[in-house]
């Protein structure tokens, strides 16, 4: 009898050892591919100084494709602010979808976000809560910060310069000296692609991406 419970010590023993090594395996495993701070602004033309809207989301992705996330959104120059709201969710074909509720009563929110090869986000507003909110119905957000990349495709524009347009309005041009009809204003985020003499040639996401040059003293 003694033996047999020795015996059964053993392979309890053991069968916790194993559960215990492929746990250590499966946490070893589950790294972040992605985690950064993504941020989406956009300025009205009579007011410069800060954002009439400016949502602000944080993701860390792991190789299981598990997702812990985090967004905020400032309304109105500030005057409205859907608090920090964390959310998980599950990344499948570059898409995800989480739910939120608002901190103004709405409530069972319903959003989707598109990761684009260039590390950009695409937010949807699939279902507007139920009540008072703030959010947009759709965003395109920039990564402001990146920790962690090995998910996106096209690594390289992360490396571009980054830089704001310094000036009320700022016209753009097809070759420098050549000015269209088209222009920036103070505030709007643009990324240098090129730099020659006193230009640089910017890349500029908005309903749609613009491509320019820009006399290098328009920028900060």
């Amino acid at each position: 009898m003694l033996k047999i419970v020795l015996q059964l010590k053993k392979l309890l023993i053991k069968k916790s050892l194993l559960v215990f090594l492929l746990s250590i395996n499966l946490y070893a495993n589950n790294t972040s591919i992605l985690n950064g701070n993504w941020v989406f602004k956009e300025y009205s033309v009579d007011r410069q100084s800060e954002p009439y809207h400016l949502l602000n989301i944080t993701l860390d992705i792991r190789d299981n494709n598990q997702i812990n996330g985090k967004f905020e959104y400032f309304f109105r120059w500030f005057s409205r602010i859907e608090e920090p709201k964390n959310f998980t969710s599950t990344l499948s074909n570059d898409i995800f979808e989480f739910a939120f509720d608002s901190n103004f009563g709405g409530k069972n929110g319903k959003v989707r976000i598109k990761i684009n090869d260039d590390c950009s986000l695409d937010w949807v507003l699939l279902k507007e809560p139920e009540g008072e909110y703030y959010a947009p119905f759709k965003a395109h957000l920039l990564p402001d910060k990146l920790e962690v990349n090995q998910y996106c495709k096209k690594q390289d524009i992360l490396l571009k310069v980054r830089k704001y347009i310094q000036v009320q309005k700022q016209p753009l041009y097809s070759k420098p000296n050549i000015k269209t009809k088209m222009y920036l204003i103070k505030g709007d985020r643009v990324e240098v692609l090129e730099e020659k003499d006193d230009w640089l040639y910017i890349l500029y996401h908005g309903k749609k991406d613009i491509k320019a040059w820009i006399p290098k003293n328009s920028v900060e």
